[in-house]
């Protein structure tokens, strides 16, 4: 499940399998709901539509709209099974749809990972990220900007790591314009952190985030930033057993 306030209240949102093996074995459906702070429930909302197993629902609220980003797939030609990345963007004061789910990224061949999303108050729209396909390495990572009435643009790659990327977190860097990328290698045991630009292209150096090579390797991240001062905080888990955590300081264009 993913949570985001939204101004006056919680906005809930999970993967339900309530219709699966009823319409079909991989019915899987985003579901959402207002949480008021006092802890009372609002009407269920079903967000998604018959597309099948629509998963790892992520919430980011920006302005006056909510967005609920998942991953879910369709069979392609040849039977290839294609991720795709999707939206579905709500008012913020009254949690109604504005519009029905609409596309963001189509990947053939590789299984989901959760997107990463991310808001840009300055202009009331999102940055988001998910696992694209490579080279050199079969997963990279691809972002693009969701304004606030869904138009999806700058959709790219931006990543050409020879041990991959997977899995993108995305926080908005104070005071810079820019954004904090984490995420970690597909063919490797590190997590890595690199830094945007406000249009979302890679700047300065990654960074390892990890000072050697854990005994099993580096599974998700998470990504916080600061609301005084340029600066983000990292969580990784290492080996299934442990958490680090970095702080970095963001550099700018």
């Amino acid at each position: 499940p993913a949570v985001a306030w939204t101004g006056a209240a919680y906005f809930v949102a999970w993967a339900d399998d309530r219709e699966r093996g009823v319409r079909h074995e991989d019915a899987r459906v985003v579901y959402g709901r207002v949480v008021d702070p006092d802890g009372m429930l609002g009407a269920e909302l079903r967000l998604g539509d018959d597309t099948l197993f629509q998963t790892y629902p992520q919430v980011s609220t920006c302005g006056t709209r909510v967005l609920v980003a998942w991953a879910d797939y369709v069979v392609g030609a040849g039977g290839v099974l294609v991720t795709q990345y999707r939206g579905r963007i709500l008012d913020a004061g009254t949690a109604t749809p504005v519009a029905a789910p609409f596309l963001i990224a189509a990947i053939p061949g590789l299984p989901p990972d959760p997107p990463g999303v991310a808001c840009d108050d300055g202009a009331a729209a999102w940055r988001i990220a998910w696992t694209a396909a490579g080279p050199p390495s079969i997963r990279q990572i691809g972002t693009a900007r969701v304004s606030s009435d869904g138009a999806v643009t700058d959709a790219r790659t931006i990543t050409d790591r020879a041990d991959g990327g997977l899995a993108p977190r995305l926080a908005r860097v104070w005071g810079t314009g820019g954004w904090a990328l984490s995420l970690h290698a597909q063919d490797t045991y590190f997590g890595y952190v690199t830094e945007l630009d406000g249009s979302g292209t890679p700047i300065g150096t990654t960074l390892t985030l990890t000072d050697g090579s854990p005994r099993i390797g580096t599974f998700w991240t998470s990504i916080a930033a600061s609301r005084s001062a340029p600066e983000v905080l990292v969580l990784t888990t290492l080996d299934y057993d442990r958490i680090g955590a970095t702080v970095l300081r963001a550099v700018g264009p």
